[in-house]
């Protein structure tokens, strides 16, 4: 009867607080409201576990970044006026290119001045050509990077004509008096080499020749195949790239390749072995410069050099440099 009472007054006691009946009501109605209604309509969940797209010389980066931390180490003391050049790949494994920036600084320990080191970045050509003979043999030459080296690969189509040889001469543009010539000498079946001496004149045969046992020359050169064959239709001729000014240098060169009849490239070349460098094939780059930003195709790799350079007159020091190839 007291319950009945107190809900005709409109108040009822819940535990020992006495509420009114209409906010019973309403907490009531809000309950079955909530209960009812979809908060949402469905949920989208995805689970992704990330990759480094793009790496240098292979390795992966942690958060400090000493796990692709790559170390370029002068085994000398360098002295004034040297070059030091070292090379490294950068790989994109995204499905779209990258485009990077090189960002270098340096720190010298003792003195605090880096004013007289200075630094640049070149492309390795990979390989390129091939490139055809002009005249009576039919033959193809590429050319490839070896970082170190440059190498000339050479392959003569004709099947039923003896192979004697091939020369190539190349002129480096820092000494064009200067260039030299590695040939496989058909008259007594081995290579040889020689620089020539533009000075003295235009005949071939005014400098010393030096043999290259079994295709080894003395200034480094090697030549391949080391025994003479009539028949042998592949030769290659790889040539230090310190004979040709080192990377980011430019030179000439020109080939002859002899069978029965001659070859020769380019085709502008008289094939007289000793003409203007300028009759040689166009420049070639040992290492074309790079500029910021560059471009790293997608699922590409790309080669390249850094290079270190130390003016004459540099103080003695210990020189930090470091590279950071960065977004663009």
């Amino acid at each position: 009867m007291e319950i009945v009472n107190k809900l005709k007054k409109g108040q009822v006691t819940i535990l020992g607080k006495t509420i009114p009946v209409v906010a019973v009501a309403l907490l009531l109605i809000a309950g079955l409201a909530s209960a009812g209604l979809l908060a949402i309509y469905g949920r989208v969940t995805a689970t992704v576990t990330t990759a480094q797209a793009v790496k240098l010389d292979g390795y992966t980066c942690n958060a400090d970044y000493s796990t692709c931390t790559v170390s370029d180490t002068i085994g000398e003391a360098a002295p004034g006026g040297e070059k030091f050049c070292f090379e490294h790949v950068l790989n994109n494994g995204a499905s779209v290119a990258a485009n990077v920036n090189f960002g270098t600084t340096c720190t010298a320990q003792t003195t605090g001045d880096c004013g007289g080191v200075s630094w640049s970045f070149y492309n390795s050509f990979g390989t390129v050509g091939p490139f055809s003979t002009s005249g009576d043999v039919l033959a193809t030459i590429t050319k490839e990077d070896l970082s170190q080296s440059i190498k000339w690969t050479i392959h003569i189509n004709t099947s039923t004509t003896e192979h004697y040889g091939v020369g190539l001469v190349l002129a480096n543009l820092k000494d064009p008096q200067h260039p030299f010539q590695v040939w496989m000498n058909n008259g007594n079946a081995k290579w040889q080499s020689q620089t020539l001496d533009l000075n003295l004149g235009a005949t071939c045969w005014n400098t010393p020749v030096v043999d290259c046992p079994s295709g080894v020359c003395p200034n480094g050169i090697n030549a391949t195949p080391s025994a003479y064959s009539a028949l042998n239709p592949d030769f290659t001729i790889t040539v230090p790239k310190s004979l040709l000014g080192g990377i980011g240098s430019t030179f000439n060169w020109a080939m002859h390749v002899e069978t029965t009849n001659q070859g020769y490239y380019p085709s502008t070349w008289p094939n007289d072995w000793c003409g203007s460098i300028t009759e040689y094939a166009q420049e070639s780059t040992v290492g074309s410069q790079i500029s910021n930003p560059f471009t790293v195709p997608s699922g590409q790799a790309k080669d390249f050099y850094i290079c270190y350079d130390f003016a004459i007159n540099l103080v003695p020091d210990t020189y930090t440099i470091k590279t950071d190839i960065t977004p663009a």
